[in-house]
């Protein structure tokens, strides 16, 4: 994409491939690895519409990708989205779309939705906490709630933030 950093996406794949398909995002964690997770989550993805995976705007100290933040990962993913639609005209949705994050891009992935609840109204979140939306994330959900349809919440009993996930869990509710 023009000015920003790569995206790498799969097409839909079976019956009705080249009509209009939901988009799956998916947000790497912070130094994480866009095009190694886009292929790992493809053969899943790609019977219910585009997995697109976008690169983080900003560096980490080592030079791999980070989100720096949701602002610039909004920027990233309604950018991206912009693109595919242009490139494919309508084979990929505007709206009713699904969110993956994975730690910083689920930090990403939920300030996104609360605020994008149009667009991407069905979450799958790995390793949440409610910290992540912070005060104005948490009017936005109850501003956007009623048009979140479906979330899931997939955190290790031995993550740190197992406590956290389940405070996202009852805010939800």
């Amino acid at each position: 994409m023009p000015g920003a950093p790569p995206a790498y996406y799969y097409p839909p794949v079976g019956p009705g491939r080249l009509t209009l398909r939901p988009v799956i995002f998916y947000l790497h964690g912070g130094g994480g690895n866009p095009s190694s997770d886009c292929q790992r989550w493809a053969p899943v993805a790609r019977r219910y519409g585009w997995l697109v995976c976008p690169t983080g705007a900003n560096k980490r100290e080592d030079g791999r990708p980070s989100w720096g933040g949701w602002i610039s990962a909004r920027h990233v993913v309604m950018s991206t989205l912009k693109t595919l639609r242009a490139k494919y005209g309508r084979q990929g949705q505007l709206y009713g779309n699904t969110l993956i994050g994975f730690s910083e891009g689920t930090f990403a992935a939920m300030n996104i939705g609360v605020r994008e609840p149009r667009t991407f109204n069905r979450w799958l979140l790995i390793a949440s906490t409610d910290r992540y939306w912070g005060g104005p994330g948490l009017e936005a959900l109850q501003r956007n709630r009623n048009a979140v349809r479906r979330v899931y919440l997939l955190t290790g009993e031995h993550d740190g933030t197992l406590q956290g996930t389940g405070r996202v869990l009852r805010r939800l509710r």
